[in-house]
């Protein structure tokens, strides 16, 4: 049975292929507004993405419906899994035996009434669409964005872990100026998603480092054998989650042991700036039952369990941990 040219394209966007996908689409054509290339290069990593991701079924149908926003009444289709995840709604403007364009619709109304869960597919920056010309100010700013990811991704290249050194000297220089940028506003640069995602990185990095200096503080006072009995203790933690409020939240970082960094989204540093914030919270999860009642609730319930603290706890334990009264 042989199948249409649009017929293998609803096909390849239900097999995440972008392969194919790449294959059928034109050259000279644009969609989404942007090149071919991009567009699809862009849906490879997003494909790549879901099929990497264990909590994602990758059994995608094809449901037909129309736009009810901006394209009001053109037809497209929603990608939706047995589990009623939907990966994205687009219009296909069509075009004889071919589409003329594919693209995002967000107020799209599908035939699948069982839809759950909405990613948001992709979404392309004015910059990286065709025919857009930059003004003045804009390639100014462009300029700025561009110098301060050189100097981080050369950086990078020649350290896989970056210095402490390095990334306050970074943040220092770029961090006053980024607030001053006129390219916020109702429009997105591709130059400035990189330099937001690395500034939001790194003042993560910082405050965690921050919170860990603090934390070594406490552990420090905690070897007073004053501390010894519950109540002692009890006033102890009391004391400590006032001076560090966010102790009790949850450390959302990626540690590789076995070079022994930890990762801040596409920064690395290393794990010893850590270790005390770690060994704190496993303390405070640990004896949390010695909190009020009402302290408690107020806890993440994730540490009800010990599995849900960060799997480097045994490697970062102290050589004085017996010193503790806990």
């Amino acid at each position: 049975m042989s199948f249409t040219k649009k017929q293998q394209i609803i096909a390849a966007f239900e097999k995440l292929d972008a392969f194919t996908l790449s294959n059928l689409l034109d050259d000279e054509k644009t969609y989404q507004d942007v090149p071919k290339s991009l567009f699809v290069e862009r849906y490879r990593e997003y494909f790549d993405g879901l099929k990497e991701d264990a909590s994602v079924i990758c059994d995608f149908k094809a449901y037909p419906g129309k736009c009810e926003g901006c394209s009001k009444g053109k037809i497209g289709y929603s990608f939706v899994n047995s589990e009623g995840t939907c990966f994205g709604e687009f219009v296909f403007v069509e075009d004889e035996d071919d589409f003329s364009d594919i693209y995002v619709c967000h107020d799209f109304n599908s035939t699948n009434e069982d839809i759950l869960d909405h990613y948001n597919g992709i979404t392309f920056c004015d910059d990286e669409k065709v025919g857009y010309m930059l003004t003045f100010d804009e390639l100014v700013e462009k300029d700025f964005c561009l110098r301060a990811l050189n100097e981080i991704q050369s950086e990078l290249k020649k350290n896989k872990i970056l210095s402490l050194e390095f990334i306050k000297e970074w943040h220092k220089k770029y961090n006053p100026h980024y607030g001053d940028l006129k390219i916020f506003g109702s429009k997105h640069y591709s130059f400035t998603l990189l330099i937001t995602n690395y500034l939001g990185n790194i003042r993560n990095a910082l405050s965690f480092i921050e919170l860990s200096n603090k934390s070594a503080l406490y552990l420090e006072l905690l070897k007073d054998k004053v501390f010894a009995d519950d109540e002692a203790k009890m006033m102890w933690m009391m004391a400590c989650m006032e001076d560090i409020p966010d102790i009790n939240l949850y450390l959302h970082a990626k540690v590789n042991e076995e070079e022994n960094y930890i990762s801040f989204g596409r920064i690395n540093i290393d794990l010893k700036y850590m270790t005390d914030y770690i060994k704190l919270q496993k303390l405070f999860q640990q004896n949390s039952n010695l909190l009020p009642y009402s302290v408690l609730m107020s806890l993440p319930w994730d540490w009800k369990t010990p599995s849900a603290m960060t799997d480097t706890e045994n490697d970062c334990e102290r050589d004085d941990d017996e010193e503790f009264p806990f």
